[in-house]
């Protein structure tokens, strides 16, 4: 018969090896690795591509984007967009682990977008690969920059990582006014001044009153307009803001106020410079928003008694 000892030794070693065998079978359930989870305590996101290279900070909960050696607010739907993105991603199945084939999935520095993100101090919050999107238009392809295992990933699309790109990033809103807190319009064109005033809810042009529906159509169509592009004034200083003398308007808000210096028109691609304040960055403006906006006081009609 075994000693005490002996049967000591016996179930001590029974007790090793039946932790070893549940550490084994523990890890080989597959588990979701969640690479930005944190993204949203993100203060700095950073996305690569080839040489290209944008970096979006955090200040409190307003985004910007630099571009050179100015900064710009950014479109609150696209950053949006990529944080909740990230922080959603999960690596599923590895299906590679070789180093020659990152190519055939996009996930190399020169195809694919690299993205990290850090907080305030520089902490790390994530780093990751995205390739191309995967056939079934669920999983998008991923590696870790310093491994050469590529996985399928899903919880963000190709198209939320955007373009490294600060003009992608900009936000394209020229007037951030409310339409319910417009209180007055000046507009200046070629040979005409349209002078509007808003008194509780009627409308007056030169202080006399008219039909105020015209004038809700502006305020709407100012309210909301629009950059479709955005000048590159180092390449086209004729373009900068005090040079755009064709028309000008301002708004007068509740709480704040606006202004809109419009250039010549360009007649080949059918839009105007304008210069948006604050921040004096100059966008492109298509010829029909410019149209709605450029109102002549025989647009609107006097209020019927």
């Amino acid at each position: 018969m075994f000693s005490k000892r002996a049967l000591k030794i016996l179930i001590v070693l029974c007790v090793v090896l039946g932790v070893l065998w549940a550490l084994y079978l523990y890890r080989q359930i597959p588990r979701r690795q969640t690479p930005f989870k944190t993204a949203g305590q993100a203060a700095v996101i950073i996305l690569k591509r080839g040489t290209a290279r944008v970096e979006l900070r955090r200040k409190d909960k307003e985004w910007s984007v630099a571009n050179g050696s100015a900064s710009y607010a950014t479109d609150p739907e696209r950053v949006k967009t990529l944080v909740s993105g990230l922080e959603n991603l999960q690596i599923e199945d590895k299906i590679s682990e070789r180093a020659d084939r990152a190519a055939e999935f996009g996930v190399t520095s020169a195809s694919g977008t690299e993205v990290s993100a850090s907080d305030a101090g520089g902490r790390s919050l994530g780093d990751g690969l995205f390739g191309k999107q995967a056939s079934d238009f669920v999983h998008i392809y991923f590696r870790y920059p310093s491994r050469p295992d590529v996985y399928l990933a899903r919880g963000i699309l190709s198209g939320d990582l955007g373009e490294p790109a600060a003009a992608y990033w900009r936000s394209r809103a020229l007037v951030t006014i409310p339409e319910a807190e417009v209180q007055a319009i000046t507009i200046r064109g070629k040979g005409f001044t349209t002078a509007l005033a808003r008194s509780s809810n009627t409308w007056t042009l030169d202080g006399s009153p008219i039909d105020p529906a015209p004038v809700y159509s502006l305020v709407g169509s100012l309210c909301h307009l629009q950059a479709d592009d955005f000048v590159d004034l180092a390449s086209s200083p004729a373009l900068a803001p005090a040079s755009l003398t064709y028309a000008h308007i301002a708004l007068q808000g509740t709480h704040q106020s606006a202004s809109l210096s419009i250039g010549a028109e360009d007649k080949a691609a059918k839009r105007y410079p304008v210069a948006a304040d604050p921040g004096g960055a100059v966008a492109w403006v298509g010829e029909n928003k410019v149209n709605l906006i450029l109102v002549k006081p025989s647009a609107f009609h006097p209020k019927k008694p």
